[in-house]
């Protein structure tokens, strides 16, 4: 299995995990509990619309600055027993966490990162660990509320701005191809926008 590196944070180690071992070591180091970079799962989402949307909150939050989903580890991650595994079949569990991401329920749509980490005695136990990149379209929207994080977890942001925008951004179509403020009609011949300018206002 490739190495996988993860930033939990400014006053935290890099988590390098290769093996179940390294879990095990994260979780007793005190490295594994939810901070801005790192939400925790102990159990995957039942399969249902209100678990998805939840789920699609916890990613969206995370694609912010970059973070790491682990499923199957309890919160607060403090020994070896919080490592409880999924026995959920693999292949259908990175589905659905994947169609999730990729759904309309996260706009825009967002590309993960998905390793499993099994467990050394028993073959149909694992923690997924599933990477959010930090996105440059970000923040992303979930039922018409953009995400972020603090350091206690997933919070709704009350207004977001997209980098280099003079006003708050809204992902409709035309704005979001065109690079226009929320509520834009017409294109900006701009680039960068103006503030003098109408059409940029």
């Amino acid at each position: 299995m490739n190495s996988s590196s993860f930033y939990a944070g400014p006053e935290r180690p890099l988590l390098r995990i290769d093996a179940w071992e390294d879990l095990v070591a994260a979780v007793q180091a005190g490295a594994l509990t939810e901070t801005q970079w790192v939400e925790l799962k102990a159990a995957p989402p039942a399969a249902a619309s209100k678990a998805n949307l939840e789920l699609a909150r916890d990613l969206a939050s995370l694609s912010v600055d970059g973070g790491v989903l682990l499923i199957g580890v309890r919160d607060p991650g403090g020994t070896a027993q919080d490592l409880v595994g999924s026995d959920d079949p693999l292949d259908a569990l990175k589905g659905r966490v994947d169609q999730v991401a990729g759904s309309t329920r996260i706009q825009p749509p967002l590309h993960l990162q998905l390793t499993a980490v099994r467990h050394p005695d028993d073959a149909t136990r694992h923690v997924l660990l599933v990477a959010v990149p930090a996105s440059p379209e970000a923040p992303h929207m979930v039922d018409e509320r953009y995400w972020g994080r603090s350091a206690t977890g997933k919070r709704p942001l009350r207004a977001a701005r997209r980098p280099g925008a003079a006003r708050a951004w809204s992902p409709v179509a035309s704005g979001a191809a065109t690079g226009l403020g929320a509520g834009s009609r017409r294109a900006c011949r701009h680039a960068p926008r103006k503030r003098s300018c109408r059409c940029c206002r």
